[in-house]
């Protein structure tokens, strides 16, 4: 079966309707009230993967990586910014985990924060300004081991916020970022 473009989005790659199609499939489902989700629905039973390279970024670009959990990855060299931010999910009230799969290597000297991992509310809701959920920064001392997978957890809580993002971002140019997926599970 062949899935055709819809004469709105014609011209785009087909990987690029695709992705905007599941964007906004995606946000829909995650509005407060929209497809028979509520604030206060139960918190998901299963854990919610997000995976780096279906999202937006300022930086990097997708690579081929059997490694990695959904055979792609997104990779960064020498560049300041966000590698992945914008998944705009809804959660209900609760303490919740977001486990961060990611490699780094050409760690930089000193001690000044390299790498941001931060959980965000209201991008949308609030014209583009958003509130810290959660912000852990890693200085280099804290990214090893080199070039191996590690999850960095990060802890966060939600009293029903919209508009969550789940952002990896690079702060120092001497490093490099793999960054494969986000894992959300409700904490225990």
């Amino acid at each position: 079966m062949s899935l055709r473009a819809p004469d709105n989005l014609q011209g785009m790659s087909s990987r690029g309707w695709r992705t905007s199609v599941i964007y906004t499939s995606l946000f829909l489902l995650c509005l407060p009230g929209c497809a028979g989700q509520t604030s206060s629905q139960a918190a998901p039973a299963k854990p919610i993967l997000l995976q780096t390279e279906d999202y937006p970024k300022q930086i990097g670009y997708d690579v081929k990586d059997s490694a990695s959990s959904g055979g792609q990855a997104r990779v960064s060299f020498s560049k300041v910014g966000l590698l992945v931010w914008g998944q705009y999910l809804t959660l209900p009230p609760g303490k919740y985990v977001a486990a961060f799969r990611l490699k780094t290597g050409g760690l930089p000297a000193g001690t000044e924060p390299a790498l941001a991992l931060s959980v965000t509310s209201g991008g949308i809701t609030n014209g583009g300004v958003t509130d810290n959920l959660a912000l852990k920064t890693l200085d280099p001392a804290h990214l090893k081991p080199l070039y191996r997978d590690v999850t960095v957890p990060v802890t966060f809580t939600t009293e029903g916020s919209t508009d969550l993002e789940f952002r990896v971002q690079a702060l120092r140019p001497e490093l490099f970022v793999w960054s494969d997926y986000v894992m959300v599970t409700k904490a225990k």
